[in-house]
């Protein structure tokens, strides 16, 4: 059985009953500084080793802290990484990132890989992960030919939550730097268009902290 389908009727039911999940604010050109990049720097705070798995530039090193030991992987080798197959990979780790990857994989094999990830976490760990939003007015198929599937939210939430992890779920604005007042009126009121008359969402990703708890 696909894996998408193990589980299929409890992920409904925990569907309907998923919290409200809080926008908030990614800014590409100062991730450091921006709330996402704040919330996650507070979730690999005690980190002592940390994955950044699908790493590419190695962008989300600059939120991991000085002291932890952080570790990339991924299957180009335009950058230098620690890793290029999960394979490879005979340790654990307090964390690991797992942002903008999910979406270039088949829905089975990109799922099933979630999974082999949590395997490698330690107790109370965190698998962080961002991907664009399917039901974005903005179709992030069409922006990059290697993009091959996308998630909405709430599917996401009941994946983990049906197999008993923790799930903190987000939907994240992308923006080049913070907006200016002007920018933040014009932003709220395409996103009130968008909401309450074309009956699509505005943010751009979603982003889901998900914690191994055994």
């Amino acid at each position: 059985m696909k894996i998408e389908y193990d589980k299929y009727w409890s992920m409904k039911s925990i569907n309907s009953s998923m919290p409200q999940p809080k926008v908030i604010d990614l800014w590409y050109k100062s991730i450091t500084t921006s709330p996402l990049g704040v919330l996650i720097q507070q979730k690999l705070c005690s980190s002592k080793k940390i994955l950044d798995f699908g790493a590419g530039d190695k962008k989300w090193k600059s939120i991991t802290p000085k002291k932890s030991i952080y570790k990339s992987l991924d299957i180009n080798n335009e950058s230098d990484h620690d890793y290029h197959s999960i394979d490879q990979i005979n340790e654990t780790f307090d964390s690991i990132l797992f942002m903008d990857v999910l979406e270039h994989i088949e829905l089975n094999e990109g799922l099933r890989l979630s999974l082999n990830l949590i395997d490698l976490l330690d107790k109370n760990g965190f698998l962080l992960i961002q991907t664009p939003n399917g039901k974005c007015i903005r179709n992030h198929l069409g922006s990059d030919m290697t993009h091959k599937q996308l998630y909405n939210l709430r599917d996401l939430y009941s994946f983990f939550k049906s197999r008993g992890f923790e799930v903190d779920c987000y939907r994240v604005n992308v923006f080049a730097n913070k907006l200016s007042v002007f920018a933040k009126i014009k932003h709220f009121i395409s996103a009130f268009i968008i909401t309450r008359i074309i009956g699509a969402d505005y943010t751009d990703n979603i982003f889901l902290s998900v914690q191994k708890s055994q």
